[in-house]
């Protein structure tokens, strides 16, 4: 195992941080612009498979998906897989110019701090992509993760996620935080037009996946992941180690945004969104189980260090529940679409208050108290049908609207085929094809299809003749 380079670590692996007050000061200037784009509404589609097929296409049915979305559901995000591995799996990047193949884009120079070859098919998919969601009024979200085999240390044990016994795109770069930097960077500088410009835009970026769970989040071989037969996961020393490599990708995210907005006139930043899972206090782990920690105690972690950083994050929930959104699962350390901000949302407050002294009564106006329902969903099986799924759609956007979520992006909108995620039933909510089209044309008439267009800007609340009002009794015209 090479030795972690604590200068990419940013010295946050100190325990504490002491917070200048111009710190504040910075975040405070930026106001509304640290905020994410105002978008049309609250619902978004996770369209990532689909999408990808239908481009591959070259027959207009994405063209005629998109025309589709646009009149009966005008969704508000769509959010993409754009893992690290696929842009940069086959070239390792290189302190000095490389020859790229014409497979690959060139990146170097200016602000990047290596240089890269990029995978020239991903990206210009995205090009084409992301002005399609311009062109609807959509806002265009990134999931970043999954680090390519060289910048995974070697000896990281992945853990089993069915069909695959070891995955590996979890493994944290711990010696490889500059090239994670560019690939941010590159992200946000290739699609950075000003929001409502209708040009192709890059408006969040959400920072790796689920990072309590150190399987999706593996921080091995740096530090255990594997829950020991007795005693605590981590040291207090290795904790801290941990928040700060989550802090610094956190962190250079921001930057990489920042840095990519400043070359862009009339541009904001891309908004930076933590992935967190819903489990608010460490689970009970078996020994030998992949280690878990909570939401709260890491986030108390990382604050200060983000905070000390002047980078401004928002939080994207994972509000997974049993079968229905409306639960209250707090007793067993989970939030869920009910308890969104008595949970998630008050406690980035109290931290607001803690380590910024911001008064409560200002967190609405912050950045930091914004959520996005980016992944969630309710597989189908012997408890679960296409009727609750479309139940739990209007459901969960009811919760979502009244709790000032930006945006929800349910796992996952409609897959090509049977999406059975780690052996976890089917997620896809929108029945396959042909079922319902690849062009969507076919979809009135399926539930949760017409529940995806109850939820639509000046639907929902606006009138009493939409599926979920008529089925389901919630956004329904007030009296």
């Amino acid at each position: 195992m090479r030795p972690v380079n604590r200068s990419h670590l940013l010295l946050l692996l100190a325990a504490t941080v002491t917070v200048q007050s111009a710190t504040a000061a910075i975040v405070a200037r930026a106001g509304a612009r640290a905020l994410p784009p105002a978008v049309k509404g609250v619902q978004g589609v996770d369209d990532d498979g689909m999408t990808r097929l239908t481009y591959s296409m070259g027959n207009g049915t994405l063209e005629a998906r998109y025309a589709t979305q646009l009149r009966l559901l005008a969704p508000s995000v769509r959010r993409y897989n754009v893992f690290w591995q696929s842009l940069e799996a086959s070239i390792p990047p290189s302190p000095t110019p490389l020859q790229c193949p014409p497979t690959h884009i060139s990146a170097g120079g200016g602000a990047f701090r290596l240089h890269h070859c990029y995978d020239r098919a991903t990206v210009e998919s995205f090009d084409r992509i992301l002005a399609l969601d311009a062109s609807i009024g959509a806002a265009s979200a990134f999931i970043t993760y999954g680090s390519p085999d060289w910048a995974q240390e070697a000896g990281c044990t992945g853990f089993p996620w069915p069909p695959q016994p070891n995955f590996k795109l979890g493994c944290l770069p711990w010696n490889s935080l500059d090239a994670y930097y560019d690939y941010i960077l590159f992200l946000a500088a290739r699609w950075n037009a000003p929001w409502g410009s209708g040009k192709a835009r890059l408006s969040g970026i959400c920072v790796w996946n689920e990072v309590q769970s150190l399987g999706w989040s593996d921080p091995s071989p740096v530090l255990p992941n594997r829950q020991p037969a007795a005693g605590p996961l981590f040291t207090p020393a290795q904790f801290d180690t941990y928040a700060s490599i989550i802090a610094n990708l956190t962190i250079l995210a921001g930057q990489a945004a920042a840095v990519a907005a400043a070359g862009a006139a009339g541009s904001d930043p891309a908004f930076i969104w933590l992935s967190t899972d819903h489990f608010l206090t460490a689970p009970t782990t078996p020994p030998g189980g992949v280690g878990h920690l909570g939401l709260f105690d890491l986030l108390t972690a990382m604050w200060p260090k983000i905070w000390a950083a002047g980078v401004p994050f928002g939080i994207a929930v994972h509000p997974y529940d049993a079968g229905d959104p409306r639960e209250d699962l707090t007793k067993e350390g989970i939030y869920t679409f009910a308890t969104l901000a008595a949970s998630v949302g008050a406690f980035q407050c109290a931290q607001l208050e803690r380590v910024g002294g911001v008064p409560p009564s200002q967190c609405a106006a912050w950045p930091h108290t914004q959520m996005w329902a980016s992944e969630q969903g309710w597989p189908t099986g012997r408890a679960m049908n296409k009727t609750l799924q479309a139940r739990n759609i209007c459901l969960a956007h009811a919760l979502s609207v009244a709790q000032r979520l930006w945006a929800v992006t349910h796992n996952l909108f409609q897959s090509a085929v049977p999406s059975n995620q780690g052996g976890g039933g089917d997620f896809s909510l929108i029945d396959e094809p042909p079922v319902v089209a690849a062009d969507l044309s076919n979809g009135p008439g399926h539930a949760t299809f017409d529940a995806y267009a109850a939820t639509a800007p000046g639907v929902f609340g606006a009138s009493d003749g939409h599926y979920c009002c008529k089925s389901w009794a919630v956004g329904c015209l007030d009296p």
